[in-house]
């Protein structure tokens, strides 16, 4: 089951154009899931490599996921679910896939809320 949608206070200002990319569905028609775990040797490479298992996930199954559940996570561990639905080019405006998760410009910050994280992609 999703969670309640929380407005936040401000919106998350960005310096520059961003293209975000929404899945035009219903929960009922997440009808995949994929489990996904992920170690690795620091919290920057943890990013990265669940990125990187996210998209290679995506391109092994052509499935779109709006729905992630975090269900573990440890000091360089995380483990999940991806809930989506195949790949429907009638629905789904899909104009570039992403290749890759990189280094450039990564940062990760433990927060007293968790993590907060910046990764740039190669499309």
């Amino acid at each position: 089951m999703m969670g309640e949608i929380k407005e936040l206070p401000a919106p998350i200002r960005s310096r520059r154009w961003r293209r975000i990319v929404f899945i035009q569905t219903t929960w009922l028609k997440f009808m995949n899931a994929r489990e996904i775990n992920v170690v690795s040797s620091s919290d920057e490479d943890l990013l990265v490599d669940w990125l990187a298992e996210v998209i290679a996930t995506i391109g092994t199954h052509g499935e779109l996921y709006g729905n992630i559940e975090i269900s573990e996570i440890g000091e360089h561990f995380a483990g999940g679910v991806l809930h989506g639905e195949m790949v429907d080019p009638a629905r789904h405006d899909l104009r570039f896939d992403v290749k890759a998760a990189t280094y450039h410009g990564l940062s990760v910050n433990k927060t007293t809320d968790g993590f907060r994280g910046r990764v740039i992609f190669d499309l």
